[in-house]
C-alpha cells in the first residue's frame, strides 16, 4: 500500500477563513466579525466599518445637521451666519445682510414696495398741506382798473379814455354765449368739468421748463384767470407756478364756472392795447361786446394766446419780444 500524505488537522477556528482574517488582522486592517461572533452578539447585528475617509464624511455631515439646525431655530431665517448666530436686526436692512456680491445691494421688493408708498404719501401729505395753507387772494385793483366811456345822446359811445387801461367790465350776460364756447374750444376743453386745473398740462409746463425750454403758461381758464386776476405776477417760475396751482384748486371749487368765465374774459389782454372782451369789442370791431357775431368771437378767442404777436405795429410794451419786426 501506498502511503498517502496525510492533511495537517484542521483548526476549530474556521481553518483557511480563520487563517485568512488572522492575516488581516496581522497586517493592521480590522476584518469583519465572523457569523458566530455575530450570533453570540447580544444585539444580534453589528456596524460596518466606513471605508476610507469615512471620518471627513461623517464630519462634513455632521456641519450639514449643524446648519440644519440652526436654520430650524430662526437663526438663518434671520439672516444668521450659517451657525444659528443671528444678526443684529437693523430698522433698514441695507445693504442686505446674509447676501453677497450684487445681491447685497440689490433692495428686496418690500423695501421697493415700502420706499414707494412713502414717497406717493409724502407727496399727498405736502400736497394737503399746502391746500389747506394756501389762501385765495383778493381780486388786484389793477385788474379792476376802468378807463372814463363818454357817450352821445343816441346812447352810442364817443370815446373811452382817463384811465391807465383801456377796460370797461362787463357783465357775464353782456358777454356773447357764442365767445364763451370759441373760448373754451381753444383754450380749455374741460372748463366745465374739471376742478380748476390740469394735472397733464400742469406736469407738461413743469418738465419743459426743467429742460430749458419754451415757457408755458396756465393750462386752463381758471389758471389764467388767477394769474391774471388774483395774482398779479406773469413771471415764468416753478414757485409761481405752484402758487398758482393750489389758488386755482381753491377757486374751482368757491367760484361758479360764470363767474370764473366773466373775470377771465375781463381781465384778459387782446392786442392794441385793449384789455378785457368790451374794450375789444370797441377797438377791432367798434361795437360792444353783446353785439358780436359768431366769427368776431372766433377771432378774439385766438388772440389770447398771443395777443402781442399779432399786431403789426408790435406791443414792445407788453412783450419785449413783441417788436414791429418779429
Amino acid at each position: 500500500m501506498s502511503e498517502h500524505r496525510r492533511k495537517p488537522p484542521q483548526s476549530q477556528g474556521g481553518g483557511r477563513a480563520a487563517a485568512r482574517r488572522a492575516a488581516q488582522q496581522t497586517s493592521g486592517r480590522r476584518a469583519a466579525p465572523s457569523r458566530e461572533a455575530v450570533s453570540a452578539s447580544p444585539s444580534g447585528s453589528y456596524e460596518e466599518e466606513p471605508p476610507y475617509g469615512g471620518r471627513a464624511a461623517a464630519r462634513r455631515a455632521a456641519q450639514r445637521g449643524g446648519r440644519r439646525r440652526g436654520g430650524d431655530d430662526g437663526g438663518a431665517r434671520r439672516g444668521g451666519s450659517g451657525r444659528g448666530e443671528p444678526y443684529k436686526k437693523r430698522l433698514i436692512d441695507y445693504p442686505r445682510q446674509g447676501k453677497y456680491g450684487w445681491r447685497r445691494w440689490v433692495p428686496s421688493w418690500k423695501q421697493t414696495t415700502g420706499l414707494g408708498i412713502a414717497f406717493v404719501g409724502s407727496i399727498l401729505a405736502a400736497g394737503t398741506i399746502a391746500y389747506a395753507v394756501v389762501g385765495v387772494p383778493n381780486v388786484q385793483e389793477a385788474s379792476k382798473a376802468e378807463n372814463n366811456v363818454y357817450y352821445w345822446d343816441d346812447g352810442s359811445q364817443m370815446i373811452a379814455t382817463g384811465g391807465e387801461v383801456n377796460r370797461q367790465i362787463v357783465g357775464i350776460s353782456q358777454i356773447p354765449d357764442a365767445m364763451q364756447k370759441a373760448v373754451v374750444s381753444a383754450e380749455n376743453k374741460s372748463f366745465y368739468d374739471d376742478s380748476g386745473v390740469d394735472p397733464m398740462g400742469i406736469g407738461r409746463a413743469l418738465v419743459n421748463m426743467a429742460k430749458g425750454g419754451n415757457t408755458q403758461g396756465g393750462s386752463t381758464i381758471t389758471q389764467q384767470y388767477v394769474k391774471n386776476a388774483r395774482l398779479g405776477d406773469q413771471s415764468q417760475t416753478l414757485s409761481r407756478k405752484f402758487k398758482e396751482l393750489f389758488i386755482s384748486m381753491k377757486v374751482g371749487t368757491e367760484m361758479e364756472k360764470p363767474a370764473i368765465m366773466e373775470g377771465y374774459l375781463n381781465t384778459s389782454y387782446y392786442g392794441r392795447g385793449a384789455f378785457g372782451i368790451q374794450a375789444a369789442a370797441r377797438t377791432y370791431y367798434g361795437k360792444d361786446a353783446v353785439d358780436l357775431n359768431a366769427s368776431e368771437c372766433a377771432l378774439l378767442a385766438t388772440l389770447l394766446k398771443g395777443a402781442t404777436y399779432y399786431d403789426p405795429a408790435g406791443q414792445t410794451s407788453i412783450d419785449p419780444r413783441a417788436t414791429s419786426e418779429a
